[in-house]
């Protein structure tokens, strides 16, 4: 973990359990009917110095982020931060890193995500199988149930995290370019 300190994992761990998301996500391939499941990784939070810290932790793990801002769907809402990952080997590596300290149905969910991102060969190009085996298609069932998406949904999450999920789709698909002028590793501007 090179620079990288418990406390730190400890501390990412504790935001990615109340702020964060991960699971198997599926979209349509470009000019193409068929699906495709991508992985993601995010946190999201209206607290720059959090997103900025979490990016920093990220960093020390080799693991690249994307930071998205996000205006509140209401007036009187905040700002909003999110940080994604959706390549298979930095999704695996943040999820590998925060196991140990995780819990319930993120734990469960991150075992999953795993299990997919290793059946794919961590997305190697040169290895991608042409199609999705039938346990990885049970794989995306059981993560989409136990991240209780949808009609299944038995309770809700933060605000902050219902408005990122609500916006995964496009952001997984590259549909969606919100994203901050900021390059990468340059501070969220504190004001």
């Amino acid at each position: 973990m090179s620079s990288l300190i418990i406390k730190d994992v400890l501390w990412l761990a504790a935001i990615f359990e109340g702020e964060g998301t991960t699971g198997l996500f599926k979209t349509r391939r470009k000019n193409n009917d068929k699906w495709r499941i991508s992985t993601y990784f995010l946190i999201c939070n209206n607290d720059p110095i959090i997103i900025n810290e979490a990016w920093e932790i990220a960093a020390k793990l080799n693991v690249g982020m994307c930071i998205y801002q996000r205006e509140g769907s209401t007036p009187n809402a905040n700002l909003n931060y999110q940080i994604c990952c959706k390549n298979m080997k930095g999704v695996y590596k943040m999820l590998e890193t925060l196991l140990p300290y995780i819990r319930g149905n993120k734990r469960a969910v991150a075992e999953m995500t795993m299990r997919f991102i290793t059946s794919r060969d961590f997305g190697d190009l040169t290895k991608r199988k042409p199609y999705y085996s039938d346990e990885e298609w049970k794989l995306y069932e059981k993560v989409k149930e136990t991240n209780q998406q949808g009609k299944k949904k038995k309770f809700e999450s933060s605000e902050t995290l219902r408005n990122a999920l609500t916006n995964i789709e496009k952001i997984l698909s590259g549909e969606d370019k919100v994203q901050t002028s900021m390059k990468i590793g340059e501070e969220i501007p504190i004001s």
